[in-house]
């Protein structure tokens, strides 16, 4: 008989209100960090199945608290702390409000949220989301901006 083992046992855990447990910033004028995590629950919520995707964002940062717990050790792969400087630290926004019944306006809100964060020098990072997500993202970084972006879909 195999012994079923709990991971959190192995490596450890915390629960936290934000992705990866970092600190929050509830008001972007106050921003500092040079990463944010933000939440966009939903573009354009489709005709059929409305805001599917709305809570992705905290889906997301609930599956992030296993590896929250290993944020101060050790990473092998670098051969150093993970986060070494602590200027280099992320920080969580929260989510963004949006309504199932204004798509241009939750499409203006993450444009102007996302040119809020890239005028105080952020990264920002998405999580969660539907797919039309990106467009408005994407659209108010600006056509002479170096972008990567990572798409993780079901």
């Amino acid at each position: 008989m195999v012994k079923q083992v709990n991971l959190s046992d192995v490596i450890g855990s915390v629960t936290a209100d934000t992705f990866l447990g970092l600190d929050g910033c509830a008001d972007l004028a106050e921003l500092t960090a040079p990463v944010v995590v933000l939440g966009v629950p939903c573009a354009t919520p489709y005709l059929s199945a409305g805001a599917y995707c709305a809570t992705a964002p905290g889906s997301i940062r609930e599956a992030s608290w296993l590896a929250a717990a290993n944020v101060p050790k050790f990473d092998f792969d670098l051969g150093g702390e993970l986060f070494p400087d602590t200027s280099m630290v992320a920080v969580d926004c929260g989510d963004l409000a949006f309504s199932e019944a204004d798509s241009a306006a939750n499409r203006a809100s993450i444009a102007a949220t996302i040119r809020a964060i890239t005028e105080k020098g952020a990264v920002p990072v998405i999580i969660g989301g539907d797919d039309s997500v990106p467009i408005p993202v994407i659209e108010a970084l600006g056509p002479n901006r170096q972008v990567s972006i990572l798409q993780l879909d079901a």
